[in-house]
């Protein structure tokens, strides 16, 4: 029943068999007590109330009789006072007669016990009738219309036989009750004995079940976990060895992080200075590229000025030139000028005296004629000369702008070399500050590797201790179980390679046997 069930199901049956058990046990007693106490409150609760009021109903009877009787005693007395007194306390007692009787009619009655109490009843209202025909029979008596041997016969014979009548059936009442009473403790004994037997019975039953499953699960489970147990004291044994391996390794590795952090330090302060000089090259690229660009602008604006200053000197050239024309106009003029003068000299020296005026003035007009010959010739030279160094000026300006246009080719390349340069430096310096900051982040690493490897080799040192302090406690689980002191048993068993068993494994196991 118990085959290919898993640990928890098979607990979980074994203790559902016993709490059966034990649930059929309580059930058995729970009912059992119920019906002795059923009956025993039947016995309390009915029938001693029964009995009691019963008790009170015969005594407040017997109380009625003894009132009539000192009826009877007043009536010698010749007391009618007294007979009325009595009459009334009578009354009384029939009235209690009447309220025990209500009481009496309201509790249970037992199996046959009605009829007695209804001939009990029956005789008391027959009683009752008689002492009021009796009261009467003394008022009369006491007023002398009545008898009084009648009196008394009634008294002694009718009276006393009613109450005699009522005393047995009361006594028979007594005896059932007593009787019946005796029957239900009776039965309430054997409820109780049958419970008794039945729970002793269920109860060692359940014991001995409940031993055999133990004796079973143990047995079952002290072997699987003494296997286990052993397998792990072997696990426990080779993981202490691993561990004096691995922290042994774990020194080792922490040593050697230790020196690599520190030649990664003298590494990291090397490259802190290489990227201070490459980025304080970086700066003079920048302000030599800052000098370029403004030796560039310097070199356009004085191509700039170079070409207009060629132009004014072009515009310069062809002035002198037009000059020049103008000039040797002004030469032709003159030389018609002399010649007209000439001719005017001629023709006043054929007048005569009449021409004389004539002659001065064409004498005077020929010296300006060839004054402003001269002249224009003197101006002539000077411009041909100006035209001259003009045009040489041209060529020097032409040039003078040729030449400062390769200064300004160079210049911008000079200026182009200087940006990549700049731009170049500035990469660099980025990239050292890069690889720097790497270096930094490799530093840190290598540093909380180092760190890591001595909280390694410390977890490993304690791994060891555990693993010591879990052989012992295997140790300890297996004397638990077995009850005897165990060998170590890494001492008996041979070294095999580290397994790792887990949880569920183990409980497999468990659950498997």
């Amino acid at each position: 029943m118990f085959k290919g069930k898993s640990l928890k199901t098979k607990l979980l049956m074994a203790f559902t068999f016993v709490s059966f058990f034990v649930m059929v046990v309580a059930a058995v007693g729970y009912f059992s007590m119920q019906k002795v106490q059923s009956e025993y409150s039947y016995i309390s609760d009915v029938i001693l109330e029964k009995s009691q009021k019963t008790a009170e109903l015969n005594d407040t009877g017997h109380e009625a009789h003894r009132l009539v009787f000192r009826a009877y005693m007043a009536y010698i007395g010749n007391s009618l006072t007294e007979v009325h007194r009595i009459h009334g306390r009578f009354e009384e007692t029939a009235k209690m007669m009447d309220e025990l009787d209500k009481e009496y009619r309201a509790l249970p009655f037992m199996p046959g016990g009605k009829q007695f109490y209804t001939d009990i009843w029956d005789s008391w209202q027959v009683y009752k009738a008689n002492v009021k025909t009796y009261f009467g029979m003394l008022e009369n008596g006491l007023e002398g219309k009545a008898n009084p041997a009648e009196i008394k016969n009634f008294v002694d014979e009718d009276l006393r036989k009613l109450r005699l009548t009522a005393k047995e059936k009361f006594d028979a009442l007594f005896q059932y009750q007593t009787k019946f009473a005796k029957v239900k403790k009776e039965q309430a004994t054997e409820a109780y004995n049958a419970a008794t037997l039945l729970s002793v019975i269920f109860s060692v039953a359940g014991v001995t079940f409940a031993i055999g499953i133990g004796f079973y699960f143990s047995n079952s489970i002290s072997k699987t976990i003494t296997t286990i147990a052993g397998e792990i004291s072997s696990s426990s044994t080779q993981t202490s060895s691993a561990s004096h391996q691995l922290s042994s390794a774990s020194t080792e590795l922490s040593q050697g992080a230790t020196e690599s952090a520190a030649s990664l330090e003298e590494t990291v302060s090397s490259l802190e200075e290489l990227s201070s000089m490459v980025k304080l090259n970086s700066e003079h690229a920048k302000e030599a590229n800052s000098l370029s660009q403004k030796t560039l602008y310097s070199a356009e604006t004085g191509e700039k000025e170079i070409n207009k200053l060629i132009s004014a000197m072009g515009e310069m050239s062809k002035s002198s030139k037009k000059i020049e024309e103008i000039i040797n106009v002004i030469d032709d003029i003159a030389f018609q000028t002399n010649l007209l003068a000439l001719n005017a000299a001629v023709e006043a020296a054929r007048a005569g005296e009449q021409g004389k005026g004539f002659a001065v003035v064409a004498d005077a007009v020929r010296s300006l004629a060839g004054r402003s010959a001269v002249a224009a010739k003197d101006i002539n030279t000077l411009i041909k000369e100006n035209v001259t160094k003009t045009e040489e000026g041209v060529q020097i300006a032409d040039t003078s702008g040729a030449s400062l246009k390769e200064i300004l080719s160079s210049v911008k390349k000079v200026a182009e070399l200087n940006s990549e340069i700049s731009a170049a430096s500035q990469e660099q310096a980025n990239g050292i500050e890069q690889i720097s900051k790497a270096m930094n982040h490799l530093d840190q690493a290598i540093q909380s590797n180092a760190s890591s490897s001595e909280e390694v080799a410390s977890s490993a040192t304690e791994m060891s201790s555990q693993a010591e302090t879990l052989t012992g406690l295997v140790l300890n689980m297996q004397t638990f179980i077995t009850g005897r002191e165990e060998k170590r048993m890494a001492m008996t068993q041979p070294k095999r390679k580290l397994m790792v068993v887990n949880d569920e494994e183990a409980i497999g196991r468990v659950e498997g046997f």
